[in-house]
């Protein structure tokens, strides 16, 4: 007696939490007939769908073309285990389905998509129909998804201060934009002040994806206050930015100030351990900021990345001895006027053009015994007195020009003469 009491409740159980039965879905038969088809479903309460893995002993292995569609009310879905197909268009315009739990056994799912033609502009245009199109679904399961052979990209979600969107191979996410506008409290704009954030720490995950990517132009100031962009440009970070671990690549221009009388307020950047590469300009014109740190896996320190950074006093790069073929980019210091003491570590091979020229307030240098090349003006018009080049480095690949302007001593220019250098002093 007990044994059918405990299955009755458990009926009950399962009918009450997710509030549907069989009698729910209208079903027809696979093409090949060894499976159910879900056509349509009738109960449009219930905002938690369990799809049955068996309707009428046979096992679901496909949801139909727009079963689901525009259905509002349904904030998750859980698949069953033998599904095999979504038809086209069957969870579109399902604006509040923020989950979809797909099980671990399914590895692929074929996502049934139709090409349509709509008028724009005076002209027929074709495009594909999505099989979750207008959803609001969360990372992970967007992840899930394209795991599953998804073909479509997900649009950006605003999330906190963030605009953010899942990379192209769906291994992380880029923010794209920092300054939601639904998070930020603006002033009018007649008065052309801003909001001052004094610390901003990026989160390391949203909705279970790590954050990998900083984009291009991400936290930019642009040069006029007055811009279309009202929500980025009157943002202005007053002390710290600190970057998660588990970010490798921080996008052209990702921080930015385009202006030669204005720049970002923040003093200091904490860089992750996972940094691989800092692109074109990321850090050009932080005005502000006034040491840094760059962790021993970035490869790359992309051009001007640090480009007029005129409060920069100090440049650590971190050694790591498992990488060789590390780059300092073309101008990648160049004009931060008061840097006075850099460390350059083994491995770093290359020193790019203008890469420190301009710096006024760096007297002393000492070169890795990995450099092979100095680009064209590298050093010009810095306060370089004293170079150190040990005397195991091999070649040394010599740009024009190098050290224009310095002010060396004859004996340091005449062992530069004997490594192969060729410019002026």
């Amino acid at each position: 007696m007990k044994k059918y009491i405990f299955v009755i409740f458990l009926f009950i159980s399962i009918t009450f939490i997710y509030g549907q039965t069989e009698s729910d879905f209208r079903v027809s038969l696979t093409s090949d007939n060894t499976g159910a088809v879900i056509t349509s479903y009738t109960n449009r309460s219930l905002s938690v769908i369990r799809i049955p893995e068996i309707i009428q002993d046979f096992p679901v292995k496909e949801i139909g073309d727009r079963v689901f569609k525009n259905n509002t009310t349904i904030t998750s879905v859980i698949l069953p285990s033998t599904l095999e197909k979504i038809g086209d268009e069957a969870f579109n315009g399902c604006r509040n389905l923020t989950t979809v739990t797909i099980p671990a056994s399914i590895v692929s799912i074929e996502f049934v998509t139709n090409l349509v033609k709509r008028r724009e502009s005076g002209r027929d245009v074709e495009y594909n129909t999505t099989n979750f199109g207008d959803c609001n679904l969360t990372f992970s399961t967007q992840v899930a998804l394209k795991q599953r052979g998804y073909p479509f990209k997900f649009y950006s979600k605003e999330i906190g201060y963030y605009t953010v969107q899942l990379l192209d191979d769906y291994t992380g996410l880029i923010i794209t934009r920092f300054g939601n506008k639904n998070e930020l409290n603006f002033n009018d704009l007649k008065t052309k002040s801003m909001t001052t954030i004094s610390d901003v720490n990026i989160p390391s995950t949203m909705e279970g994806v790590s954050v990998k990517v900083i984009g291009s132009n991400s936290f930019q100031l642009p040069d006029n206050l007055r811009g279309k962009d009202v929500y980025s440009a009157r943002i202005w970070i007053e002390n710290r930015i600190v970057i998660p671990e588990g970010v490798e690549i921080i996008g052209e221009k990702a921080f930015s100030s385009s202006s030669s009388s204005f720049g970002q307020g923040f003093i200091s950047v904490i860089l992750p351990s996972t940094l691989k590469i800092i692109e074109k300009g990321a850090f050009s014109n932080c005005r502000n900021l006034n040491n840094i740190l760059i962790p021993g896996n970035v490869i790359l320190l992309g051009e001007d990345a640090f480009y007029r950074c005129e409060k920069l006093t100090q440049v650590n790069i971190q050694q790591n001895t498992q990488l060789n073929n590390r780059i300092i980019g073309n101008g990648a210091f160049s004009n931060c006027s008061k840097l006075n003491n850099v460390i350059i570590p083994e491995g770093i091979t290359e020193i790019g053009e203008y890469a420190f020229s301009s710096c006024s307030s760096l007297t002393s240098i000492t070169l890795p015994t990995t450099i092979t090349k100095i680009g064209h003006r590298a050093f010009s018009y810095s306060g370089l007195t004293t170079i150190i080049i040990p005397e195991t480095v091999g070649i040394i690949e010599f740009g024009d020009n190098i050290f224009q302007n310095t002010k060396f001593t004859l004996p340091i220019q005449a062992d530069l003469r004997r490594r192969g250098y060729t410019g002026s002093f």
